[in-house]
């Protein structure tokens, strides 16, 4: 068939992008394909929406088409890139309200600098070879008319065979939506992204339409599964002021962690013996990473499903705890000296019910105590400490700390550790950041214990989400000497340190319960002798004795005692071994139903009816 000069850019055009969209998929993202099949489904699930944008040539005038074909497959280029990056760091697909989170642009420079590597660079090769074919390329006389026919009829057909590849592989089809790696793998990056579009367009919809009887309905589930908190253990630290740290990006893998003989955090390595500390605590965040372990351990509920509640949800009606201290009684102020528009703090930290936010306007920030995201953790503790002296009491105070964030960079006068010795830079500076947050956390506790709040006080501690992303495991596997990661020590790699202290505590206790974010909220309310069950909570009193032995992921994995389940994979909890699927059954049940009822509550704002 004979094509003119348009028609063979086009073609072109299209190979380039379907090519570096498969290349996208099978090197840059770290999608686990089961069988062939999903081999070929992602080879063939973007070409038929490739076939459909690139049709919009049709509709410009013949002399404009190639310059509209150059455009497309730049904004396909982009498209590719942003995930590529966002990929990286997340290990997710980026989604609409991420794009929108136009507040949070600020301080990413340097993190967004350390995304990129060469690779990158493939990713707009099709720039330049489409510039020299348009004016290389030679005009041959075509009939438009049959080109266009074959042209809708290939595009049919790559629709078609995507279904029939997705029916026969036995992926859900838009069941899970907030199983990004499925739905990328059913729908193709491309088809994802419209349909994001249409989530994010008739939210409102959901919105307006809800009623009570969701509420109620919740209600009943959530009773029917209610769990007694542990009665000893019940107003143990009533009417005592609380303060809460979030550890930046601490995984529990670090904690006990020796390098060249050097413990990498000598303090806390000291510090939990004298708290309750739970060494199998799991990070539950999704796309909203800091912010998301903020309002899961706030609310007890899961995160968004897409994008950050934070932004998205900040209008919304909360049972927070800091909403509930505060109606008995308790001060509610937060510490973050970052800006206060960062994760649309200033406006969500009012609908949890904090009567102030101390933002990075409250601080004395000079060039000898900032770098990097801003001001150091031991300044940021000296000045903090001021700060929670002169607050009433009771009180509850929660911060978050900063110097610990991706891409870890630290001036050498702040290091007390060597910089690592494996082939990740990222890696060889976090354990050097990791080792200047343990530092600065235990002039805190010694600056604390000398005041008269220590005595009086519960301390709460945890780490906010991962650090080292799957991007970095060759490296951190080197680290912690093993040969790689695998998939059931990715999980166990979302483990991060959560304690308490209560006042006056001298020996600590170690629990080994399946347990994570979601749980915090009740076992604080619990310790402070406030019922558990007056509130909306998915989790449960870490102290209970009869807990159920399960953790869930906002993606739909989940771990019990025996199994874990985790991109369509069922293993055995101890040796990780891979079994059948049907195992896992139960496991995904419950998934499925509290995601739905958390995603519930959070998308139609529920908890305006209670």
């Amino acid at each position: 068939m004979k094509l003119n000069k348009n028609h063979k850019l086009l073609l072109l055009a299209i190979l380039i992008t379907w090519i570096q969209t498969y290349i996208m998929y099978k090197f840059f993202f770290r999608l686990s394909l089961a069988s062939a099949i999903e081999e070929l489904l992602i080879l063939i699930n973007s070409l038929g929406s490739i076939l459909l944008f690139y049709s919009f040539t049709y509709f410009v005038k013949e002399s404009k088409q190639s310059w509209v074909v150059i455009g497309i497959s730049s904004l396909f280029s982009i498209v590719m890139i942003a995930n590529t990056l966002f990929y990286k760091f997340y290990d997710d697909i980026m989604t609409l309200p991420i794009l929108l989170q136009t507040d949070n642009t600020g301080g990413l420079g340097s993190s967004v600098v350390n995304l990129f590597d060469l690779k990158v660079l493939f990713l707009i090769i099709n720039l330049p070879i489409l510039l020299i074919a348009k004016h290389r390329l030679k005009d041959e006389s075509v009939c438009k008319t049959s080109f266009f026919k074959k042209y809708v009829i290939t595009m049919i057909g790559a629709y078609v065979m995507t279904f029939s590849c997705t029916y026969f592989s036995g992926l859900p089809i838009l069941k899970f939506t907030y199983n990004r790696e499925a739905m990328v793998k059913t729908l193709g990056v491309y088809q994802y992204g419209l349909y994001d579009l249409y989530l994010t367009i008739t939210n409102p919809i959901d919105y307006a339409l809800a009623d009570s009887n969701e509420l109620i309905e919740v209600n009943h589930y959530l009773k029917s599964n209610q769990i007694e908190p542990n009665a000893e253990m019940f107003a143990i630290a009533k009417d005592q002021n609380v303060i809460i740290i979030s550890l930046e990006s601490l995984q529990t893998f670090a904690l006990g962690l020796e390098i060249n003989g050097e413990e990498l955090t000598p303090f806390l390595n000291e510090f939990i013996q004298e708290c309750y500390y739970f060494d199998n605590f799991y990070q539950q965040t999704a796309q909203g990473k800091t912010s998301d372990a903020e309002f899961i351990t706030e609310n007890s509920l899961y995160a968004a499903d897409r994008g950050a509640a934070f932004f998205a949800k900040s209008n919304n009606h909360y049972e927070s705890l800091a909403s509930i201290l505060k109606e008995h009684g308790y001060y509610t102020a937060v510490f973050h000296a970052n800006e206060p528009e960062f994760w649309n703090r200033d406006e969500m930290y009012v609908s949890l019910g904090f009567d102030q936010f101390y933002d990075e306007t409250f601080y004395h920030l000079t060039d000898e105590n900032s770098f990097g995201w801003g001001l150091t953790d031991e300044a940021f503790f000296d000045q903090t400490l001021n700060y929670l002296k002169e607050l009433p009491s009771p009180f509850y105070a929660k911060l978050l700390t900063l110097t610990n964030h991706y891409p870890f960079e630290l001036p050498d006068e702040y290091r007390y550790n060597s910089l690592g010795e494996t082939s990740s830079d990222i890696v060889n500076r976090y354990i050097t950041t990791v080792r200047y947050l343990d530092e600065a956390l235990k002039q805190f506790i010694t600056d604390l214990k000398e005041s008269p709040l220590y005595e009086n006080t519960m301390i709460v501690m945890y780490g906010d989400h991962y650090g080292i992303s799957e991007s970095y495991y060759d490296a951190l596997a080197q680290l912690l000497q093993e040969e790689e990661i695998s998939l059931n020590h990715h999980l166990d790699l979302q483990r991060v340190p959560f304690l308490i202290h209560l006042p006056n505590q001298k020996e600590g206790r170690i629990f080994s319960n399946l347990s994570g974010q979601i749980d915090v909220k009740p076992t604080l309310l619990n310790l402070l002798g406030l019922d558990v069950n007056e509130s909306i909570s998915f989790g449960h009193d870490l102290f209970s004795t009869n807990r159920r032995e399960i953790v869930i992921f906002r993606d739909g994995a989940v771990i019990g005692s025996d199994y874990r389940y985790t991109n369509s994979i069922c293993l055995r909890s101890d040796s990780g071994e891979e079994v059948d699927r049907s195992y896992c059954e139960k496991l995904e049940e419950v998934a499925e139903q509290e995601l739905y009822y958390s995603d519930l509550i959070l998308n139609k704002n529920l908890l305006r009816f209670q």
